[in-house]
């Protein structure tokens, strides 16, 4: 009997990879998956487990997990640090937010940037931050190399310092005189990282139909108010980058006490979607 509770707990096959890479791995307790992982195993947490091992139908989230799980391995992260990070992954991906939920709609003022369908990814940005330049390419990457990529809006805040008011207010021109160049507006001032506002100038320069400096321009104090509206109506308590998709809050995650963050790069921002595309799926 013994013999045959062992067979029965033996391997399984999970396909983490696409229909033709079959991974064999062994459930834990309370469905957990233990993971091949080079010479180490790493933990899966059950509920993201299950978004991972229903075959065919769950084949986006399987490879973007794979290639998050391949990613970490090669850069030497530990199995004991990955599976902690995977805990992070798992709240994020199960975390709804009422807040995100609302602010996570199409404004009439947005401008969809990118993609198509019914999805909507709306990501907030300071373009004076460098940490929101490397979130702006993962987005980026993401939206290049996603199969079916969900409608983009760029919304654009910062910090209540002149430099950065000047860039908002900037932008705010830029979607007054020419709203379809607006998103364009705001990955060139990040790309150009200004040091003056000559610099932010330059930088959105190509997407003015006007070669004069941004304050001469007759919208200039519409955008400044319309700059100081939008920094009032920031939802979220935590400085940007953020983003809201499927009703979830799309931060920095450290609920498994070694932080998951969704804009490192392209990889971890497509696994964090994909999932949560995923969770939302088998729930309907």
């Amino acid at each position: 009997m013994r013999s045959a509770s062992l067979l029965a707990m033996a391997l399984v096959v999970v396909n983490i990879a696409s229909a033709r890479c079959a991974t064999y791995e062994r459930y834990r307790g309370h469905g957990e998956l233990s993971l091949s992982y080079g010479k180490q195993r790493v933990v899966v947490p059950a509920a993201l487990a299950r978004l991972i091992k229903c075959g065919r139908d769950c084949a986006p989230a399987a490879d973007s997990f794979r290639r998050l799980t391949a990613a970490h391995r090669d850069h030497g992260v530990s199995a004991s640090d990955f599976t902690r990070e995977l805990i992070s992954l798992s709240h994020l991906v199960r975390s709804h937010n009422g807040t995100a939920v609302t602010a996570g709609v199409l404004r009439s003022d947005d401008v969809v940037f990118r993609g198509s369908g019914a999805d909507l990814l709306v990501v907030w940005l300071d373009p004076m931050c460098q940490v929101c330049k490397r979130a702006a390419d993962a987005v980026v990457f993401y939206m290049n190399d996603a199969r079916r990529p969900p409608r983009l809006v760029l919304r654009a805040l910062s910090q209540d310092r002149p430099m950065d008011r000047y860039a908002i207010s900037a932008l705010e021109v830029v979607r007054l005189r020419r709203p379809q160049y607006y998103p364009p507006a705001v990955l060139a001032i990040l790309a150009a990282d200004p040091q003056t506002t000559d610099d932010i100038d330059a930088a959105i320069q190509p997407y003015l139909d006007a070669t004069t400096r941004v304050p001469v321009l007759p919208e200039y104090s519409e955008a400044i108010r319309q700059a100081r509206s939008a920094m009032k109506a920031y939802p979220f308590g935590i400085p940007p980058p953020t983003a809201s998709f499927h009703g979830r809050l799309i931060t920095l995650d450290n609920d498994g006490g070694i932080a998951f963050d969704p804009f490192r790069d392209d990889v971890h921002l497509s696994a964090v979607l994909s999932l949560i595309e995923e969770e939302d799926r088998q729930n309907v």
